[in-house]
Formats: C-alpha cells, sequence, structure tokens
C-alpha cells in the first residue's frame, strides 16, 4: 500500500486521539486550578460547585478572646478622708486572676503584708505598723498575663484609686501638768440610798439610770451588782430618756465640740451621748467628783474614777441601757 493512501486511511484515527488527549489535559488543568483555590479558600469556589453540585460553605472563625479580670470592689473606698491608720485594704477581681501576673502599688511606699484566697480572686494588704496620719494615699493596680512576660513597668494600670488617713489626735497632757486627784471621787452608793433596786431585764446584763436621783446601777440575770453616783445632763441639755444599748467603746475618747477627753467611753445614741468618766482636758485638769450627784453635763452620763472603769469592762457592745426618772 502506498504511504499517502496510508495516511489518508488512518488520518480521522490519529485526529480523534489527539483530540481525546487535549481534552483530558484541558480537564486535568482545570481540576489543578479549581481544586489549589478551593483547597486555599482563594476564591470562594468549589469544584462540586463547578458541576452543579450543592455544597455548604465553611467559613472559619477565630477563637473567643477571654476578657481580662477586673476590679469590682476596693476598701477603703477610694476617696475616702477619714480612713483608720491600721486598716488592710482589700481588692476583690470579678473572676479568678490565676495565669495572670499582678502588681499592687500603694503610694507613699510601706511596708505590707500581702495575702489573698485560693481562687485569687480576694486580696488583702496590710501595712506592717500603721500608716501616717493625715496623709494622702494612692493604689495603682497593674495586670498582664502571665504569658507575656512583661515586667512591672510594662504591664498596663488597670485600677487607680485614693483615700486619706484620719487626722492625728490632740496629744496627751504633759505629765507635769497632771492633777492630783482626791482619793474618794468614785462615788459608790450604799445599798440603803439605792433608788431601783430592782431590776427590770431579769435576763442578761443591763444598765439602769435614775435622773431623779442621778444614779446608774448594773444588773446581771436580775442581780444588782453595784449602783454608782453620775453626773447627767443639765438643763437645756437634758440626758434622754428611753432604752438604749452600747452602740460603741473607746478607751479614751477625744471631744471636738468641747476640746476634752472623756476616758472609758460608751456611746448609747447617734448624736454621740455616751457613759464616761469625768471629763479631763488638755491642760490636765479633771472634772471633780464633787459634781457627781448634779446633772451639769452636756447630755452625757459622768461616772467616778473607778466605777467607769467597771462598768467598761463590764459591758459588752449591745448591753441594754434603760434612762428613766
Amino acid at each position: 500500500m502506498e504511504f499517502d493512501e496510508f495516511v489518508k486511511k488512518h488520518h480521522w484515527y490519529t485526529s480523534l486521539w489527539a483530540d481525546i488527549v487535549w481534552i483530558l489535559l484541558g480537564v486535568l488543568a482545570l481540576l489543578f486550578i479549581f481544586g489549589t483555590q478551593y483547597a486555599t479558600g482563594g476564591s470562594g469556589f468549589s469544584i462540586s460547585k463547578m458541576f452543579g453540585k450543592k455544597t455548604e460553605a465553611i467559613v472559619s472563625q477565630p477563637l473567643p478572646i477571654e476578657t481580662p479580670p477586673e476590679v469590682i470592689s476596693i476598701s477603703p473606698a477610694s476617696g475616702d478622708p477619714n480612713v483608720k491608720i491600721d486598716s488592710p485594704v482589700k481588692i476583690s477581681f470579678d473572676k479568678s486572676t490565676i495565669g495572670y501576673d499582678i502588681n499592687f502599688v500603694i503610694e507613699p511606699f510601706s511596708n505590707y503584708n500581702f495575702s489573698y484566697d485560693d481562687t485569687r480572686k480576694d486580696f488583702t494588704i496590710s501595712p506592717k505598723g500603721n500608716l501616717d496620719y493625715a496623709r494622702d494615699y494612692a493604689i495603682s493596680v497593674k495586670l498582664a498575663p502571665s504569658s507575656a512576660k512583661l515586667s512591672s513597668v510594662q504591664m498596663p494600670e488597670i485600677f487607680r484609686a485614693n483615700f486619706k488617713t484620719e487626722a492625728s489626735p490632740p496629744p496627751p497632757p504633759s505629765p507635769v501638768e497632771q492633777v492630783t486627784l482626791p482619793k474618794d471621787n468614785s462615788g459608790v452608793v450604799a445599798d440603803a440610798q439605792v433608788a431601783s433596786p430592782d431590776a427590770k431585764i431579769k435576763d442578761g446584763k443591763y444598765i439602769d439610770i435614775n435622773l431623779a436621783k442621778q444614779q446608774l446601777s448594773i444588773f446581771q440575770d436580775g442581780e444588782r451588782l453595784g449602783t454608782y453616783k453620775v453626773s447627767t445632763g443639765k438643763r437645756g441639755m437634758a440626758t434622754p430618756t428611753g432604752t438604749f444599748h452600747v452602740m460603741a467603746k473607746r478607751g479614751r475618747a477625744w471631744s471636738a465640740e468641747y476640746k476634752l477627753y472623756m476616758p472609758y467611753f460608751m456611746q448609747f445614741t447617734g448624736q454621740g451621748h455616751g457613759i464616761h468618766e469625768l471629763p479631763e482636758w488638755k491642760n490636765g485638769y479633771k472634772e471633780g467628783a464633787n459634781h457627781l450627784g448634779t446633772p451639769v453635763s452636756h447630755g452625757c452620763v459622768r461616772l467616778g474614777v473607778g466605777p467607769a472603769a467597771k462598768v467598761y469592762g463590764w459591758s459588752d457592745i449591745g448591753t441594754p441601757i434603760v434612762i428613766n426618772y
């Protein structure tokens, strides 16, 4: 067979295989291109979409970022102008601070003891000794994840507060100005002269004050333990009547209004009325026992030396006080 005849006879076979090869190469190229784009998310297309099959779009979402702990309370309160010099600073967070570095800075600096609970939500900072009187203090709280490994200077501040400590009390009187007290200034009342020998409250402790006779008696479980002369409020500044209770106790209270000390002070009204020993002035002068039995006070109930300390030590916060005529 001649060559030209062979070519003519087999030409259509060659063209067919060539076309098939080119089609296959084209399909493979499309599969490669769009398959790569689908895998990388470059165009959002997928092979199944190209062939008309339904598919669901998958969108990657970032993991949620954890909110860091926040300070929710501090004691003393920020702005408090009268903080006791021995008060600890208590700071609470809304959640655990485990996994975070915390830096507390109190200015001006002092020495402190530092403690916290197991969850590291509640922190207590206690001064070693006392803070200074009448001084402004600032508290700064810095916080950062421990993994950040930041220095205290680099850590961001998340909270700041301030407070001022209480004013210093007046200085005690000089020893050379002390006045020698009379030997008999207790004002103990003899049993035969007691105006109210019977208890009005049979259970527990209570204090009975008779304004007409200027006497104070202490009772426990219905038994009278002692009766003492007192000096109550003068005309126009009378001691209130009624039933009260010991609200607070202070060994040596200072009256800013009258500029005097009130030893063994037991407050029983919100207006500042209290039971206390005969008052003392800054120069060392002490109110005389001769006033016991006479209403000359500004509303408080004054006791003599000895009974005041006894009643103060015997009474408790909450002990009832009955004042009557």
